[in-house]
């Protein structure tokens, strides 16, 4: 996490600390929220998956998509965000600033490797705790 940090551009020890046991927080978070077995034990899992999709196409989105899984039920997206939200204002807020780009994930998975994929944001601080938020 700290080679993470520096690489991110934060250079002065203290945003570096803070950087890092923020995110050791919202991982430990991640790890005993009930869907982590779900993840730790997927037939398939791919972290930081990036795409584009081919030209000449109108929609040519490109991404990397956080975590791309399958269990015996079918292929999981999931993008995580870290942001602090405070209250169901918040989320509701952040939810929809991030449905569109979940929808072009989506729907790229299905382009381009003819997979059907249920999609979730999952939120790793909405009142200190994980919010997973279903996109249709």
């Amino acid at each position: 996490l700290v080679t993470l940090a520096l690489r991110e551009g934060l250079v002065e020890r203290g945003q570096r600390r803070r950087a890092v046991n923020e995110s050791i927080k919202l991982l430990e978070r991640l790890e005993r929220d009930s869907r982590w077995d779900e993840i730790d034990k997927a037939t398939e899992r791919y972290h930081e998956l990036p795409f584009s999709k081919p030209l000449p196409s109108t929609d040519s989105p490109i991404g990397t998509i956080d975590l791309l899984y399958k269990t015996d039920r079918g292929w999981h997206l999931i993008d995580f965000k870290t942001d602090e939200l405070r209250d169901d204002e918040d989320l509701e807020q952040a939810t929809e600033e991030h449905r569109g780009q979940l929808t072009r994930y989506q729907r790229a998975l299905n382009d381009l490797l003819k997979i059907e994929a249920v999609a979730y944001i999952c939120f790793l601080d909405y009142q200190g705790m994980v919010e997973w938020i279903g996109i249709e």
